[in-house]
């Protein structure tokens, strides 16, 4: 009747995940990682994280979050900041707004906040530092050009 369950095989959702928030788990606070996150329980604070983020679709979450991808079934509130991609699941009811690359919308999924579409949704550092090196870049070849000018009416 039942099926012999092997305690050493780990689901492959689950095989390179470093955190999980459970279902019957509440916390508060700042977390950082680098690992793979599922939230199925109760966060307040924010959660940084530079692998993956899924929040599943019984979790409750007051916090901001900032992730390579994030998958969202459940309610946030707060700003959601991603790398690459947010999903939000039909069942998903975010209040905050978001910055990622891309957004996927499933059919029912709820979300009262600012969307905001960027080509690289890094760190405010980063993105200043690439303005500065494009800047500088056009800068050199602005020079380059008045130096050849020069040469021309020289002649």
């Amino acid at each position: 009747m039942f099926k012999k369950h092997d305690d050493n095989q780990i689901p492959s959702n689950l095989e390179e995940t470093q955190t999980i928030i459970g279902p019957g788990v509440g916390v508060k606070g700042d977390f950082e990682g680098e690992g793979d996150v599922i939230v199925e329980g109760k966060l307040e604070g924010s959660l940084k994280t530079k692998n993956n983020l899924r929040i599943g679709p019984g979790a409750k979450v007051s916090a901001d979050l900032e992730a390579d991808n994030v998958y969202i079934a459940g309610k946030v509130q707060g700003n959601i900041k991603a790398e690459n991609e947010v999903e939000l699941a039909e069942s998903a009811r975010i209040d905050g707004n978001i910055t990622t690359h891309s957004l996927l919308v499933g059919r029912g999924a709820s979300f009262n906040g600012q969307c905001s579409m960027v080509e690289d949704a890094g760190s405010g550092i980063n993105n200043d530092k690439k303005k500065k090196e494009k800047k500088k870049t056009k800068e050199e070849m602005n020079d380059d050009e008045i130096q050849k000018i020069e040469v021309a009416e020289t002649e």
